[in-house]
């Protein structure tokens, strides 16, 4: 079953990284990725390959980030991974880029890393974390103090108040948005209410599951 696979931009350096590492280097990386601890989140694992590696750790995230994505293309696909990583070599060997030059070993190093089971985990995990219609990427509070002037014609100070604007960027589709509510100082104690009895309910829960034997991911 043939599928039109693409390599996007920004996965390239990382891929070009990747390939031009000495096989021995390439089979270290790939042995170190197979013995990453499932409690490493997927953020630090560049900072953790680094401690072990003689791979510059800039350039470990990028080829990172590129394995991930690859991860990512496969469990969005509905084939084998052997087609896929047929499919995936034929796209690499029909780049137009001339600075990447694929290796003859490509085939053997994506066995290799498709059989990582640490990573397929954290890739499933993120993959089903984000099937939601909304998934945000970055918060911000924004406290600043506002005049009140009279009405009269000397406009003079008569008091600040104090305001805290929310920004928040969230992923709708393909699409980075933003949104920003006015709040006070009651809705400030509200939202850490409830924000530190969500943190609790997530310290209970994972204490239960992992009393069950259950394995916690942790994604970020």
């Amino acid at each position: 079953m043939s599928m039109i696979l693409r390599i996007p931009d920004a996965y390239k350096l990382g891929f070009k990284y990747f390939f031009s590492l000495s096989e021995d280097e390439k089979n270290d990386l790939l042995d170190a990725i197979d013995k990453i601890e499932e409690n490493i989140p997927i953020k630090t694992i560049p900072s953790y390959l680094a401690q072990f590696l003689a791979i510059d750790e800039v350039e470990i995230k990028e080829i990172i980030s590129a394995f991930l994505s690859l991860f990512q293309a496969k469990e969005a696909s509905n084939i084998s991974t052997e087609e896929f990583i047929e499919e995936l070599i034929d796209t690499f060997n029909k780049l137009p880029d001339e600075d990447i030059i694929v290796p003859s070993t490509l085939k053997d190093s994506l066995d290799k890393l498709f059989v990582s089971n640490v990573f397929y985990v954290k890739v499933k995990g993120s993959y089903l974390s984000s099937e939601r219609e909304k998934l945000l990427v970055d918060s911000r509070i924004i406290t600043d103090v506002r005049p009140i002037f009279s009405d009269d014609s000397k406009c003079t100070l008569d008091g600040m108040i104090i305001v805290h604007n929310l920004k928040m960027e969230y992923r709708h589709g393909i699409d980075i948005k933003e949104a920003f509510f006015a709040l006070d100082i009651e809705d400030l104690e509200k939202l850490k209410i409830q924000i530190d009895r969500a943190l609790n309910k997530e310290r209970i829960m994972k204490g239960s599951l992992q009393d069950a034997k259950f394995k916690i991911i942790p994604l970020g």
